[in-house]
């Protein structure tokens, strides 16, 4: 949300989500990975669909399902999904909004300016 409000910058964005690829579809020029509403939120915000894939420009989450998500390419881009990722693959994500995330995992993994974890905490969950 910060990022679509102009308050930070998508490299500033504190929370980020990894999710495996679990199949590659090229007919449709799409990867489905096991990340959706639940792990992704429902919501959108200043870039396109429900996340964008860190390391693979112009590749984001178009859709969501319950605990599924459908990894696709903007329309001008000439990339090829099996060129791209294989099932297996861990993606690094950029999320659209960060509360129902928030809420979904039972702790977070946090990480230094090199993406290294040096802390993990166990939120307080109860409402």
């Amino acid at each position: 949300m910060q990022v679509g409000t102009g308050s930070v910058g998508l490299e500033d964005q504190a929370v980020r989500v990894v999710a495996e690829v679990c199949s590659v579809y090229p007919e449709r020029n799409e990867a489905l990975i096991n990340a959706g509403v639940l792990a992704l939120s429902k919501e959108t915000s200043g870039f396109p669909g429900y996340g964008t894939i860190i390391g693979h420009p112009g590749w984001y989450v178009r859709d969501v399902s319950q605990e599924h998500g459908i990894v696709s390419v903007q329309d001008n881009s000439q990339e090829r999904v099996e060129e791209s990722f294989k099932v297996g693959d861990k993606l690094l994500m950029y999320i659209s909004h960060s509360c129902i995330t928030a809420a979904a995992y039972p702790y977070y993994c946090v990480v230094d300016q090199n993406d290294v974890v040096t802390e993990i905490w166990h939120p307080w969950k109860r409402w």
